[in-house]
């Protein structure tokens, strides 16, 4: 892919958008955290999207193995994480990989992994992307040429977020003694009224960003 897709929450966020210009019932998961295997889920559960990329030298296939053993442990019944694929009948492995003929034919053959599993393996790769970015120009405009763009995936701002060496330290720490502020932003989000704006306001290294950020994180 591009360089202007240069981290895992990036390319999160662009599989994102793919997905839901495609089906506007689709279940878009962005909270960084354990994720059972799922990025996101078509609406009745039975397609699970997993979005995995990378910057190593690494072949579709083998990162195909790895997800797959894990998915086969997922579908156990006594799996904590069996409630979210008991549903599923496909999965799509979306990467930032690029693949050659043999790619194709070593993953059609290794597909053999999930016999008996009752569920169907596809991927799209770095080329299949790409296309699709053709197919949506504002989402090639923003992903890939560079225009300005105001809204992040939780993944993606994470990452933005944690960038730096120090606020990566910053953000591993707990985020506490701001119940107040919290309340009041979580009383604006769902207050039914014309409030549009609210305004946080406050010397440069207060927390402003981490405030928000925390409260797009509560469940």
């Amino acid at each position: 892919m591009e360089k202007k897709i240069n981290s895992g929450g990036c390319f999160e966020s662009l599989i994102h958008a793919i997905l839901y210009a495609e089906d506007r019932s689709v279940i878009l998961f962005g909270r960084p955290g354990r994720d059972s295997g799922q990025d996101a889920r078509s609406g009745d559960g039975t397609i699970v999207y997993q979005a995995k990329f990378r910057q190593k030298n690494e072949t579709i296939c083998s990162l195909e193995k790895t997800e797959l053993k894990r998915i086969k442990e997922y579908r156990q019944a006594g799996h904590p994480n069996f409630k979210h694929w008991k549903h599923a009948s496909q999965w799509i492995l979306a990467t930032n990989i690029e693949i050659n003929p043999n790619d194709h034919a070593n993953w059609n053959s290794e597909i053999k992994l999930f016999e008996g599993e009752n569920i169907q393996a596809e991927y799209w790769s770095g080329e299949i992307i790409r296309q699709k970015t053709l197919e949506h120009e504002h989402i090639r405009r923003v992903f890939l040429e560079g225009e300005n763009r105001c809204l992040y995936g939780l993944k993606e701002a994470y990452d933005m977020l944690t960038s730096n060496r120090l606020d990566a330290i910053s953000y591993a720490a707990s985020f506490v003694e701001r119940e107040s502020e919290v309340k009041k932003i979580m009383d604006f989000i769902s207050a039914d009224d014309s409030m549009r704006f609210f305004r946080v306001t406050g010397p440069g290294g207060s927390g402003k960003t981490r405030l928000l950020y925390e409260t797009l994180i509560i469940p």
